[in-house]
């Protein structure tokens, strides 16, 4: 049973991703691209130019993205602390490495969009790219580094530095599915939290692994780009 004492900061940590799944939701669609109207008066998805705001909001969507997708996974660690303050302090420096995803996950968007390796659609337009970042992530899924972290987060154990080290690489699977795909969110987010739940998470996680292994050659045998 929870305490009392910890009702209030977990309650607190549960609005705090449902807002952020509710920005996503409605604010954060508008950042995928902007649009022009034609003189048919038809409209045309127009990429959005790397501004300093528009980097910002970037950070801010890859931020909150990771808070929404993260932060419930890791409410079951939060609870187990000894009290109030703890569980506060747990989930800023949780968020804090999520923020720092964020900024890396950023860069690397602005870096794919200047080289045009992006679709409209926020994916690699590229299979033999896509595959290549597809079996770098199955890969590490099947690695003992990998497996040693992922038991420290089904332990308690540096909690959130484990975590970071086990879920970081799958993040990076938006760049292959589509960074705005709803859907991948979701799947994400239950697959990270079933691999972190579970006492069987590493076969979860292994065969997680292999399917994108398997999906990664299979997008590169596809032969030329989209």
């Amino acid at each position: 049973m929870i305490a009392t004492s910890k009702l209030l900061p977990l309650g607190g940590l549960c609005l705090l991703a449902a807002a952020a799944w509710a920005y996503l939701l409605t604010a954060g669609m508008a950042l995928t691209m902007t649009s022009m109207t034609m003189s048919d008066g038809t409209t045309m998805a127009m990429p959005a130019e790397w501004t300093p705001f528009y980097v910002l909001r970037v950070f801010l969507m890859w931020s909150i993205m990771m808070v929404a997708m993260m932060l419930p996974s890791a409410l079951p660690a939060a609870v187990v602390l000894s009290d109030a303050p703890s569980m506060v302090g747990f989930a800023a420096i949780y968020t804090a490495g999520w923020t720092g995803f964020a900024a890396a996950a950023t860069l690397t968007q602005w870096l794919l969009s200047k080289q045009g390796l992006l679709s409209d659609g926020m994916s690699l337009n590229s299979r033999a790219l896509a595959g290549g970042v597809l079996i770098a992530i199955g890969l590490y899924q099947l690695t003992p580094v990998f497996a040693c972290d992922l038991a420290r987060c089904y332990n308690g154990k540096s909690y959130a530095t484990s975590c970071l080290r086990c879920c970081a690489p799958l993040m990076l699977l938006l760049f292959v599915v589509g960074i705005m795909s709803v859907a991948w969110w979701v799947a994400l987010m239950i697959f990270a939290w079933s691999e972190k739940a579970s006492a069987r998470g590493i076969w979860i996680a292994r065969f997680g692994g292999s399917t994108l292994v398997l999906w990664g050659l299979l997008r590169i045998l596809a032969g030329t780009e989209r």
